[in-house]
């Protein structure tokens, strides 16, 4: 039975981790693009508010951040933002996506703060097929200077087959309201709280499992046939 079933959860296995993230250049290895922000780009500076940078120095950038490396290897880049009073900012905006019809997605990131003062609340917003905006909810960071914290949210897409996505800083004070974002990911499995299981599974992945029971079944049932039968 074994050498049945081990196959079989390996092969459902890699075909849910295959979907991987949707978002493009979501651990910003690739710098400033991907994406697009209401903020204004300043790679040589981050002391003004309502500015942003790809890098892998929060320091370099601002000389009171916290020294920290990436979420993504320690050593890669991140998104380095100062925080603007105006909330209605967009941050970080994908470009349209395809997704599934009828499929739960999760839409998730890693942010760390920055500074003492006035950690980030990042709004989590998404839009369907062009529509309008949706808010899925606004997340505070909570832990430690420099500590990274994965916040996940998750929709179904309905009828839609593409989305957008939007990350907000629900964060209005002038004083600290600095912060990294790394690692925004869209996916059927979430990444920051994947479980023994995780996610949901995409209609193939239902097929690859019902098909790979059958299999399992079939084979038990040529095993017990091709049992010999000793006399007593």
């Amino acid at each position: 039975m074994k050498a049945y079933l081990v196959p079989f959860l390996v092969l459902a296995c890699a075909t849910q981790a295959s979907a991987g993230n949707l978002v493009g250049n979501g651990d910003f290895e690739a710098g400033n693009t991907g994406f697009t922000s209401d903020y204004v780009h300043s790679p040589a500076s981050g002391y003004d508010p309502g500015v942003y940078a790809v890098g892998a120095s929060p320091k370099a950038w601002q000389g009171s951040f916290a020294a920290i490396g990436d979420h993504s290897s320690g050593a890669g880049n991140m998104l380095l933002v100062n925080g603007a009073s105006d909330t209605t900012k967009n941050v970080w905006v994908s470009g349209e996506i395809a997704v599934s019809a009828g499929q739960d997605y999760f839409f998730e990131a890693f942010v760390a703060s920055l500074y003492p003062s006035s950690p980030p609340m990042l709004t989590f917003l998404y839009s369907l097929d062009g529509g309008t905006a949706q808010e899925l909810a606004t997340l505070s960071n909570t832990l430690a200077l420099g500590a990274w914290e994965g916040m996940s949210t998750s929709f179904n897409t309905g009828s839609a087959t593409s989305v957008q996505l939007f990350l907000r800083n629900a964060q209005p004070a002038y004083s600290g309201n600095d912060f990294a974002v790394d690692d925004v990911y869209l996916g059927t499995t979430s990444i920051v709280n994947p479980g023994p299981v995780g996610g949901v599974p995409e209609p193939a992945t239902w097929a690859m499992m019902l098909f790979g029971m059958g299999a399992v079944g079939g084979a038990m049932r040529r095993r017990k046939m091709k049992m010999p039968v000793s006399l007593a």
